[in-house]
């Protein structure tokens, strides 16, 4: 597909990186309330839809962390022999 929209109006457009291009951005290092916030809206909005399950192929390593430490911590897993 080719963009004939002149070099302003290109300017004024959006979207989403994929892959590799998603480095070129300078991405904040998150707190933990950051992280427990972005957890909290992402809930409340897949709740909001009817979702009852998320799945992110892309996770990182600092947020599976966070989802380790949030299992913990909540949801303590209860093993029987």
């Amino acid at each position: 597909m080719e963009n004939n929209a002149s070099p302003a109006l290109r300017k004024e457009w959006a979207g989403v990186l994929l892959d590799n291009a998603q480095d070129l951005l300078h991405q904040p290092i998150l707190t933990e309330d950051e992280l427990m916030r972005r957890f909290k809206v992402a809930i409340r909005d897949a709740h909001r839809y009817g979702l009852t399950s998320v799945h992110d192929a892309g996770l990182d390593p600092t947020s599976l962390a966070f989802f380790k430490r949030f299992l913990q911590a909540f949801l303590p897993l209860v093993f029987l022999r």
